[in-house]
């Protein structure tokens, strides 16, 4: 049976979902929190099944000196709709000890739990709720930067995140009881705070990348229909939102990035370089065999201004260094003496000369 059919009962009695439950690791909180993202109809039953499991030390179970037949057993007495045949564990008003001691150890823990399992199902079942009366729909937050502008926001969880220029974010005033999720336009680094029952879910363009606490850089550009996501620590899952397959999703790790290829529809994984892709986040502008157009893009998104050029630049020519927190006339300094211009700087205007 499918995951996706599961009922309160399958899930109790699955030992990969138990064992996620007593020892949760890495990869069983990625797949199981994944699982709940993908599957939101299935999610109040597995919540369910997990408390119930945690209620009766499911741990202690394992403890005991029993074989994996008897475990197996255990389970089955504990979650029978009707009394195993021949265990009548009712308990009698005479000689009571005796009959109790006569009966296997894992039956008398699976009367035990039975009990703890049947409060936990009953308090689960009628435990009222209350009722939702006049609720206001959850405000959206909207977090944007300008050309020459960057932005370090909160978000509700404790999450940071560092918007680049041009870029922007929405976000709930609060996060739901499920998902933690946020649309992402341009380029921004994340630093998710961990927490294994919510996912953290971001939407840019036709891409979704999940996250259960890491650190990372998602760079999208609707216009060149490029995709890119760099971990600097912890993993995520990336993948088209549109596709359904699960085979289409891309597992990244520290150090690795991921990036989209339109042309074959599919994900490439690379090493990436730190000071090329996230530096910014630092105040570090950082060029890498950058042509004289690729420069001065990057110059109007740094730092907000238009350039007039009035020389012949061998625009082909390369470019590689870096500028840390320099103000655009000493940068500007730098490069005329790699390209050979003169500049005047006025108000937003940068106007290119013939170097004199």
């Amino acid at each position: 049976m499918k995951y996706t059919d599961y009922k309160l009962k399958d899930f109790i009695r699955d030992e990969y979902f138990k064992s996620w439950v007593v020892n949760p690791d890495e990869d069983s909180d990625f797949f199981w929190e994944s699982f709940i993202k993908n599957n939101p109809d299935r999610a109040t039953e597995l919540l369910r099944a997990r408390r119930i499991v945690q209620s009766i030390a499911f741990h202690k179970i394992n403890e005991m000196d029993l074989s994996e037949r008897e475990r197996g057993e255990m389970w089955n007495l504990i979650l029978a709709d009707k009394p195993h045949p021949g265990k009548n564990i009712a308990f009698l008003p005479r000689k009571r000890s005796v009959f109790w001691f006569s009966i296997k150890p894992y039956v008398r823990v699976a009367a035990i739990l039975l009990v703890a399992y049947m409060i936990s199902v009953i308090w689960l079942e009628l435990t009222p709720q209350k009722p939702i009366v006049g609720v206001e729909p959850l405000k959206i937050l909207v977090k944007r930067t300008d050309k020459g502008e960057k932005l370090s926001t909160k978000l509700p969880d404790g999450s940071l995140v560092i918007l680049n220029a041009d870029s922007r974010i929405e976000f709930p005033e609060r996060f739901s009881d499920s998902t933690r999720r946020i649309t992402l336009e341009g380029q921004a680094f994340f630093d998710i705070q961990k927490d294994r029952l919510h996912p953290f879910v971001i939407e840019a363009g036709d891409f979704k990348t999940v996250v259960l606490g890491t650190s990372f850089v998602i760079r999208e550009n609707k216009q060149k229909q490029s995709f890119d996501v760099a971990v600097v620590s912890g993993r995520v899952a990336v993948s088209e939102k549109s596709k359904k397959n699960h085979e289409k999703t891309v597992y990244v790790n520290p150090k690795q990035m991921a990036s989209f290829n339109p042309e074959n529809d599919s994900f490439t994984t690379t090493s990436y370089d730190y000071a090329e892709l996230i530096s910014w986040k630092d105040g570090v502008l950082y060029f890498k065999n950058a042509n004289f157009n690729e420069v001065l893009r990057k110059l109007e998104s740094w730092y907000g201004v238009t350039f007039i050029v009035n020389a012949a630049i061998d625009r082909r020519k390369d470019f590689t260094g870096q500028f840390k927190n320099e103000n655009l006339k000493a940068v500007l300094e730098g490069l005329s003496f790699s390209f050979h211009f003169n500049f005047d700087i006025k108000d937003n205007r940068v106007t290119i000369n013939e170097k004199s």
